[in-house]
């Protein structure tokens, strides 16, 4: 699903558009606040990480795939294993990431909920997991068009560099990923796979599509 995005010097942003992306944030927003409210008082173990990420379809202003991400995530486990015993968790883990790409007056997001089912315990030394959740992207705002005539076509500046376009989409993640160490902090790592048509994530021809990305980084425990 992908919705159009109003220019900023349009006079009269569409209506239909706005209503369209504010369902959908809201939609999304909702489930992720209703799941954590609801199972606040069974989750007993919560842990949250600071997060680095690179998303391998993500384009830069120069037309190369791959862009750096940032972010922060949390691991809310609903049912986990004793701690001297190994078995199945259960974990909801709400993330957001802000890619840093270079595409000057122009930024990106994502924004995700997912539930995540790992094998272990918090005490085991390495605990994978998989998962499934939603996504919404964001791509926001407009490239500043460049003025040095040498990046343009036929020397004629100034252009843009990128067909990159404002746009919001939701999407289906699909992730494996493992924890690593006994203490706080661990480490984890994982790999999505966001499925849809994202201006966020483009295919090799620079068409919106699915994307792949690396998240890697730290993960503190805020309660056990």
């Amino acid at each position: 699903m992908t919705v159009d995005v109003t220019p900023a010097n349009h006079p009269f942003p569409k209506v239909s558009s706005s209503m369209k992306k504010l369902l959908v944030s809201s939609i999304l927003l909702l489930m992720v606040g209703l799941l954590t409210s609801q199972q606040e008082a069974k989750a007993q173990r919560v842990d949250l990480a600071p997060s680095l990420g690179f998303g391998l379809q993500v384009f830069n202003q120069v037309g190369d795939p791959g862009s750096l991400s940032v972010g922060v995530r949390s691991h809310i486990y609903l049912i986990e294993p004793d701690s001297n015993e190994t078995g199945l968790s259960v974990i909801l883990n709400p993330d957001l990431d802000i890619y840093l790409f270079d595409i000057k007056g122009m930024s990106g997001l994502q924004l995700n909920g997912n539930v995540l089912l790992g094998f272990g315990g918090r005490r085991k030394v390495l605990s994978p997991y998989v998962g499934l959740g939603l996504a919404l992207t964001n791509v926001s705002g407009q490239e500043d068009p460049t003025t040095v005539a040498a990046f343009c076509p036929g020397n004629t500046a100034p252009c843009l560099l990128s067909d990159v376009e404002s746009g919001t989409n939701i999407g289906l993640n699909l992730i494996g990923g493992f924890l690593f160490g006994r203490q706080s902090p661990r480490v984890y790592s994982q790999l999505r796979y966001t499925i849809g048509k994202h201006e966020l994530h483009r295919k090799n021809n620079a068409d919106p599509g699915s994307g792949l990305a690396f998240i890697g980084g730290i993960i503190f425990f805020i309660s056990d």
